[in-house]
């Protein structure tokens, strides 16, 4: 099993197998919980966020419309596992995390929290239909 940190940087948690093969995340004090997530899902997934930037959605009641967390509680579970599936994403490649910076006055002071699946990352910041620079071919 790996061990690896939430996306908060919290706590630990273990998973076994991969992204191709599925996984199984153990998680909680002595990793006593458990979830599955089956290729099939990390297929669907991934050709549903491919080349996008979204949010995490880690919150464990209501998960923002649109994030990885939202899409996970509605087709491989309702327990909030977007904390433990976003840090596999990005070990095995799959995905980057990155903080944007947004113009607006009220956003300054905040920084948001995204996700960037696919070929193709951003830096600082990213809108949905603008040109992003590739950071690695993965087929």
């Amino acid at each position: 099993m790996r061990t690896l940190l939430t996306w908060a940087g919290r706590s630990a948690f273990r998973y076994s197998g991969s992204v191709t093969d599925g996984i199984t995340i153990r998680f909680g004090r002595g990793f006593r919980f458990r979830a599955q997530v089956s290729a099939e899902y990390f297929a669907a997934l991934l050709k549903r966020f491919s080349g996008l930037t979204v949010k995490i959605g880690t919150a464990r009641d209501a998960a923002p419309a649109g994030s990885l967390g939202a899409w996970l509680r509605e087709h491989v579970t309702r327990v909030a596992i977007a904390s433990y599936v976003g840090p596999v994403l990005i070990a095995e490649g799959y995905a980057e995390m990155f903080v944007a910076d947004r113009i607006e006055e009220e956003l300054r002071a905040a920084r948001q929290w995204g996700f960037a699946f696919g070929r193709c990352v951003t830096g600082d910041s990213l809108t949905f239909g603008q040109a992003v620079r590739c950071a690695r071919n993965r087929s």
